[in-house]
């Protein structure tokens, strides 16, 4: 159907031959976005016949067929000449732009595509900016990203003269790029970052290394049993999900003999990629560029983060890593009053069936100090748990997927009480380590703490549940005598 208004006219008649009539009238419009396509690299040079040098760059020279559903002549391709392109979202007339001295190298730009009724998208382009009267230098230039492709932001890339030995150093650009100007020569190319070991590790990565170890599931690529190899010891064994929940619990701030990053050419073929420490004739970790005398524009990168081998590492300022679970579950836990000096026992439940497969939570114990946990349906160890000031970190994994149900009693927490009080008010769940569950799916659940079971005699309100929730959440009290309550939600 055509753009433009349309009437409709309704006649209806009953069987005793009565007729009555209306119309209305309405506009089809184009609400659809044009679908932008782009050269991703186009590299041009400053016009020497300019003072300054300079170039002008139109948004429409990195079209490579953008197209559109209404825009005429759009579906043809190289012919879309009704589509505008610009280089700001906000603005369709912005459509070019100008590099003068100064601007050489790499810059990343989004190329907007705007059809005839306001729609618009847009992808991101690369030019690269060349002033062949300025010297004789080489450009060096590549990216770094991850396996999934998500651009590594302020990683440190180092090139080295291998005749010389002098070195240069930058850092990576929101894009993930990088580049140098050098003369002609013999180079070596690499990157490092070594910043916050726990970027992007939780337990759920410790399940998914005990299932490739116990050949439940393989990890299907030679980056990430390279991000599992902790303790950098070229295998995946146990030790290395020993040395990543010593991370998780907060009992090391490091690995001992590894970065929480490498780095691998990207053009780098494994031998083997089930085992991609076999020894091959040169280094995995750096791109050696002999006799350079032109620009080199593809030394590209893989960003490898150490123990996080389900990609969820923020590696730029645009991403974001607030996440919630949509399922919650609910740690049941008894209200108990305690006198100074008790050992208080806490058995600790789930409100809800689950074939479990691991788990983790920080909990803020108050002033009741933690003696010891029991096993109960898991089998817990001083390696699954620590404690910081009266904070006391979880972490859990299954050598199987075990099935827990709700009079399950999974770990029983012992205290010793410092004065005397209610386990409500000491009790806290905290976000120092995501509260999470895991299933047998690998899902991610969130979990939280339900301490109902109020001791009488006080008046408590509790935490509602689930908590985020979506639909609706449910809202729990105790009175110490029957009344009217007034509930107030902000």
């Amino acid at each position: 159907m055509e753009l433009g208004w349309y009437d409709i006219e309704w006649t209806v008649e009953d069987k005793c031959g009565n007729i009555s009539e209306c119309s209305y009238s309405f506009q089809v419009v184009d609400c659809k976005n044009p679908t932008p396509l782009c050269y991703s690299e186009i590299t041009t040079v400053l016009m020497p016949s300019t003072d300054p040098r300079m170039v002008t760059i139109n948004a429409r020279d990195f079209d490579r067929g953008s197209d559109d559903n209404c825009t005429p002549g759009a579906t043809c391709g190289d012919c879309n000449t009704d589509l505008r392109f610009s280089f700001s979202g906000t603005n369709p007339n912005e459509t070019t732009k100008t590099f003068t001295e100064g601007d050489e190298g790499l810059h990343t730009l989004d190329m907007w595509v705007w059809d005839q009724a306001g729609n618009k998208d847009f992808c991101t382009v690369t030019i690269y900016i060349q002033d062949n009267a300025a010297g004789t230098n080489n450009m060096i230039a590549g990216q770094l990203i991850t396996e999934d492709t998500k651009k590594i932001e302020n990683a440190k890339v180092r090139i080295e003269d291998m005749v010389g030995h002098e070195t240069q150093s930058v850092e990576t650009n929101a894009d993930g790029f990088f580049e140098f100007s050098v003369p002609d020569g013999d180079y070596e190319v690499s990157a490092e970052m070594n910043d916050n070991y726990l970027n992007g590790l939780t337990t759920l990565d410790l399940v998914i290394i005990q299932k490739h170890i116990l050949g439940i599931k393989d990890l299907d690529s030679p980056y990430k049993l390279i991000a599992a190899d902790a303790n950098n010891d070229k295998k995946v064994s146990a030790s290395d999900i020993l040395a990543l929940r010593q991370l998780i619990l907060g009992t090391k701030d490091k690995l001992s003999n590894n970065d929480s990053w490498t780095f691998i050419d990207n053009n780098y073929q494994f031998i083997n990629p089930q085992n991609p420490w076999l020894t091959q004739e040169r280094d995995m970790h750096s791109i050696v560029l002999n006799e350079v005398a032109q620009d080199m524009m593809d030394n590209h990168f893989i960003g490898v983060k150490i123990g996080d081998v389900n990609n969820t590492a923020i590696v730029n300022h645009n991403e974001s890593n607030n996440v919630n679970p949509r399922n919650v579950l609910s740690m049941n836990v008894k209200n108990v009053q305690y006198e100074s000096g008790d050992v208080v026992e806490v058995p600790v439940k789930l409100n809800s069936e689950i074939n479990l497969s691991g788990f983790q939570f920080s909990l803020n114990t108050g002033d009741l100090k933690i003696e010891r946990i029991e096993s109960g349906k898991i089998n817990i160890s001083s390696n699954n748990y620590s404690v910081h000031d009266n904070k006391l970190f979880m972490s859990w994994n299954a050598q199987k997927d075990l099935m827990i149900g709700e009079s399950d009693v999974l770990f029983t927490l012992v205290f010793k009480a410092q004065n005397s009080g209610q386990l409500i008010n000491q009790f806290d769940l905290m976000k120092d380590l995501n509260p999470e569950i895991y299933d047998e799916n690998l899902d991610v659940i969130g979990l939280d703490l339900d301490m109902r079971n109020a001791v009488t005699g006080e008046f408590t309100l509790y935490q509602n549940t689930p908590n985020p929730f979506t639909n609706d959440t449910e809202i729990s009290f105790n009175l110490p005598k029957a009344g009217s309550v007034t509930i107030t939600v902000f």
